[in-house]
């Protein structure tokens, strides 16, 4: 059985918007470029043992891109959760609070159990 949004959200008779309130709509770039900042940032997580790293620079210079493939070039077993503030410039919109506190940790407290149920059913 596979668990996903709507499963997680039936499973609490709520709605996917219950649990997820500040849905990602990062896509997956097909042709990634890797960037030596990538090494970089994983130097950091397991040799430095880092846990907090910032990753700044002007728009549209491949932030997210580089979080977003970040996973691969982690050990097995390791999980990145890219919390999406900009979603597509909804960020804008006063009637989508993507900021608050409160969204971004019902988001990713709900993200990281769904990925830790896919990791323990594999």
């Amino acid at each position: 059985m596979s668990i996903d949004k709507n499963t997680m959200a039936n499973f609490f008779n709520t709605i996917p918007y219950g649990l997820f309130p500040a849905n990602s709509q990062v896509i997956k770039s097909q042709k990634y470029i890797k960037r030596n900042i990538s090494d970089d940032i994983v130097i950091e997580i397991i040799i430095s043992r880092k846990q907090y790293i910032c990753l700044h620079a002007t728009g549209g210079i491949g932030k997210t891109t580089v979080v977003s493939d970040l996973e691969s070039e982690l050990p097995i077993g390791s999980l990145v959760l890219l919390y999406d503030c900009f979603v597509g410039g909804l960020y804008l919109d006063p009637s989508t609070p993507l900021h608050t506190y409160k969204n971004a940790i019902v988001q990713l407290s709900n993200e990281l159990a769904l990925k830790l149920l896919h990791v323990i059913s594999c």
